[in-house]
């Protein structure tokens, strides 16, 4: 009876072992589950018969980890050390570097750096230079100062944006000359770094966001194709110096004190993919006591700049923000051939009042100036309209249409000031409108960027769901084409002819679904032609089809 006794209690003991153990199997593979799905990319989803991206923003804990000790040993053979320098000696794939001294260099030497991340926490005075940073990889910044991130560069990586560059609580670093594909770089709590000399491409979302970081400068920095270029949501910081080329929306601020000046941007090429977008705004100011002069702004399908209250900010905390749109100033900009020339109060919520626009050439806009009316007067704190200043007390803007809507109108003596008010509406108007413009005398040095075409109103913003980079299998069968403002009578045409079988629509866009797939490794001449009247366009793009494979 003994034996038994202890053999069922011998027997329970196993039988709750197993279970224990059941149980931790269970939850490591839950574990492993939602590891694999936070750090690790995944299929892109469709959306529109467009592949969605995800970011990668972490790298997976159990990466094996390079050490660089804080007395200057490394415990690993792919980085040699000669004093400070580190040296890249072989590829380096899933690793984590952890650099845990200050004082020091760490060069790529030519080598891959792929799926790994450098982490540079707490850390002073470490200048990484010359990697390749592929499959994701990325740099981690927290609570670090004086770094240099120079000369490295970020290929292009199929299906993936990756967060390259993210710093936290970070101040005084230089991030300068990187040439980084479909990736791009976050501040959040940083102050007093600069961010010059970078080139940033294809990124279909922010190509740099400052967020709640004060006195940091973004100057000479080349953006091209990228969805939001610069994205600053706080105060007192510098942009100058950018240029962009067909992106979306060139400079947003949020916040008050942010300096905007000497940038370049213009969207030329209608045929260009980008993801879906409200936007199309060369410089946008959704907050108050900001100063935007001496940019240059052309081709945009919504406006040159859009001032608006930005809605309500939500801090960290969860507490909301009233959106602002107060005292700011605007002048000596060159605004050509957007939609709208300036756009005040766009979203029609809270106040946009009180902003000085003057010593501005506004040229061959569709027009030059709209502004919106709030949504209701309840809702904007008994304000029924918007009223800002468009002169500085003597002198306002140039339009390039005035002699068009004034005729009769004459210079005041020899003043400059012509003697018709420029009437914007029924609370708005330029007193001092300018017999010349501001910046240049001559208006033939203000270039068409779409080359003789008139794509206003209807603005076409997407064209090109197809090309090489992003085409998957599942939009094969039909070619999808947005709008700023949805045209009647668009038609499509495709060389080699394939035929189309129904057209549908929604709010701003077409899809023309064909008849048969587009086949692989093939060459195409998509036309569309869109409109009535005498805004009928049309506009043709050339593009290959993947080998599918």
């Amino acid at each position: 009876m003994i034996w038994q006794a202890f053999e069922s209690e011998n027997v329970s003991e196993q039988k709750n072992k197993l279970i224990i153990a059941m149980t931790i199997a269970v939850i490591s593979v839950i574990l492993l589950g939602a590891v694999s799905f936070a750090f690790f990319p995944v299929e892109p989803k469709s959306q529109n018969g467009n592949p969605f991206f995800g970011f990668i923003t972490a790298r997976s804990s159990h990466l094996g980890v390079i050490f660089v000790a804080s007395d200057g040993n490394v415990n690993s053979t792919a980085l040699n050390q000669t004093g400070n320098l580190y040296s890249q000696t072989n590829n380096i794939i899933n690793q984590t570097i952890l650099v845990q001294r200050d004082n020091i260099v760490i060069d790529g030497s030519g080598y891959a750096f792929d799926g790994s991340e450098i982490n540079l926490n707490g850390r002073s005075n470490v200048t990484i230079r010359n990697m390749d940073f592929t499959n994701a990889s990325s740099i981690t910044l927290n609570e670090t100062s004086n770094c240099l991130i120079t000369e490295n560069s970020v290929p292009k990586t199929p299906n993936i944006i990756s967060l390259w560059l993210n710093l936290e609580n970070s101040s005084n670093n230089v991030i300068s000359s990187n040439n980084l594909t479909m990736a791009n770089i976050e501040l959040y709590f940083s102050q007093n770094n600069t961010i010059i000399n970078n080139t940033i491409t294809d990124a279909l979302s922010y190509g740099v966001s400052l967020s709640w970081s004060s006195n940091n400068t973004i100057n000479g920095n080349y953006f091209a194709s990228v969805l939001d270029p610069i994205d600053v949501d706080y105060n007192q910081n510098v942009i100058s110096g950018n240029n962009m080329v067909n992106c979306d929306q060139g400079v947003r601020v949020l916040g008050s004190g942010n300096i905007v000046f000497g940038n370049n941007m213009t969207f030329a090429d209608l045929g260009y993919h980008v993801q879906a977008s409200d936007f199309m705004t060369g410089i946008v100011v959704d907050g108050s006591n900001n100063t935007v002069y001496r940019n240059i702004i052309t081709g945009y399908a919504l406006a040159g700049i859009s001032v608006d209250s930005g809605g309500n900010a939500i801090l960290s905390n969860g507490t909301p923000i009233p959106g602002e749109g107060f005292n700011n100033t605007f002048f000596e900009n060159i605004i050509a051939y957007n939609k709208y020339g300036v756009l005040v109060g766009p979203e029609g919520y809270n106040a946009v009042d009180n902003n000085t626009i003057y010593h501005n050439d506004f040229i061959n806009n569709y027009q030059n100036i709209l502004v919106s009316s709030p949504d209701s007067v309840e809702s904007n704190a008994g304000i029924a309209y918007y009223t800002n200043f468009w002169d500085n007390g003597s002198e306002g803007n140039f339009y390039s249409d005035y002699a068009q809507k004034y005729p009769s109108a004459l210079e005041s003596g020899s003043s400059g000031i012509m003697n018709i008010p420029y009437s914007i509406n029924s609370h708005n108007s330029d007193p001092y409108p300018l017999a010349q413009p501001y910046m240049h005398e001559n208006l033939s040095s203000y270039s068409n960027p779409f080359a003789g075409q008139t794509p206003f109103p209807y603005a076409l913003r997407l064209t090109r769901p197809l090309s090489d980079d992003i085409v998957t299998a599942q939009n094969r069968n039909s070619i999808y084409v947005e709008f700023y403002t949805l045209p009647p009578n668009v038609t499509l045409h495709l060389n080699p002819a394939i035929a189309i079988v129904n057209v549908t629509t929604t709010l701003r866009a077409y899809t023309f679904n064909l008849a048969e797939p587009l086949p692989a490794s093939t060459n195409y001449t998509a036309t569309i032609i869109f409109g009535e009247g005498n805004n009928t366009q049309s506009y043709a793009w050339n593009f290959t089809t993947p080998s599918y494979s």
